[in-house]
C-alpha cells in the first residue's frame, strides 16, 4: 500500500497560472523602459530583436543557463556598452530589469487555485519548485506554501533532481511521502519520477505539453485536485 502523503512540490508558470501572458507583458514593460533610459539602443533594435540578441548571449555563455535573472540582465549591460551607454549601463541595466522583474510577479492565477491550495495547505506541507524567476514570496501565494525553490538558487533546473531532494531535506520526507503537481512531461514529471516521486500532470491550457505516459494522474481542473491527491 503506498505511503500517505505529507508533501506536495507543485511547479509554478502553467501549472498555477498561464505563464504566456505574463511573459509577453513583462517584456513589454521591460522595453518600454528600456526606451526612456537608452533611446539609442531601442532606435536601433526592436523588442523581438533584443530578444534575439539575448538569446545569442546564452549561447555564448551557457553557464548562465540556469540564471534566467542574470542571464537577462547581463545580456542588456552588454548591449547598452555596445550602444552607447557603457558608463552608465549598470544603472539603466538595474532600473530596467527592476521593472521587468515587478511586472514578472503580476500573475493572473488558474481558476480556483487559491480556493484549493487553501485547502490543501491544512492538510499537507506545500513546497513550490520552479525553473523560472517567478517569487512566490511576493504573491498573496505564499501564505500556503512552506519553502519556494529556484533553480537560479541551486544552478541547475529540473529535471534535476536537485531541486526535488532540497524539498525533500526542508520537508524532512522521503520520496514516497511526496507527490509533485507539474505541467511539463520531462522537467516536472519524468524529474520527479527520477527520485520515485508520485506526479500529477497539470493540463490547464488551450495547447497542453505532451502528456507524460507514466504521470499518475492528468488534472484539467484545480477542482478535481483534492480527489486526484486522495486516490493517490
Amino acid at each position: 500500500m503506498p505511503s500517505p502523503i505529507k508533501l506536495i512540490t507543485v511547479d509554478l508558470d502553467d501549472t498555477l497560472w498561464p505563464a504566456q501572458a505574463v511573459l509577453l507583458r513583462a517584456d513589454r514593460i521591460f522595453y518600454a523602459e528600456l526606451e526612456k533610459h537608452a533611446p539609442k539602443l531601442t532606435s536601433k533594435l526592436g523588442q523581438h530583436e533584443i530578444r534575439a540578441q539575448r538569446l545569442e548571449y546564452l549561447k555564448a555563455h551557457p553557464e548562465l543557463e540556469h540564471y534566467i535573472s542574470d542571464w537577462r540582465k547581463q545580456s542588456l549591460l552588454a548591449l547598452l556598452a555596445e550602444h552607447g551607454y557603457a558608463t552608465e549601463a549598470e544603472q539603466i541595466a538595474e532600473q530596467v530589469f527592476h521593472t521587468f522583474w515587478q511586472a514578472r510577479q503580476r500573475v493572473t492565477l488558474f481558476p480556483y487555485v487559491s480556493q484549493v491550495l487553501t485547502e490543501l495547505s491544512q492538510k499537507y506541507l506545500i513546497i513550490s519548485i520552479t525553473n523560472g524567476n517567478a517569487h512566490l514570496d511576493k504573491m498573496p501565494l505564499s501564505q500556503y506554501v512552506r519553502h519556494s525553490l529556484r533553480a537560479e538558487q541551486f544552478g541547475l533546473s529540473k529535471p534535476s533532481p536537485r531541486l526535488f531532494e532540497e524539498a525533500l531535506k526542508l520537508a524532512n520526507c522521503n520520496s514516497e511521502d511526496v507527490l509533485h503537481i507539474g505541467d511539463h512531461p520531462l522537467d516536472d514529471i519524468e524529474g520527479a519520477r527520477q527520485l520515485g516521486i508520485r506526479t500529477i500532470q497539470a493540463q490547464l491550457l488551450e495547447n497542453n505539453r505532451d502528456i507524460h505516459p507514466d504521470a499518475d494522474a492528468i488534472m484539467t481542473d484545480w477542482r478535481d485536485a483534492p480527489e486526484l491527491i486522495a486516490r493517490l
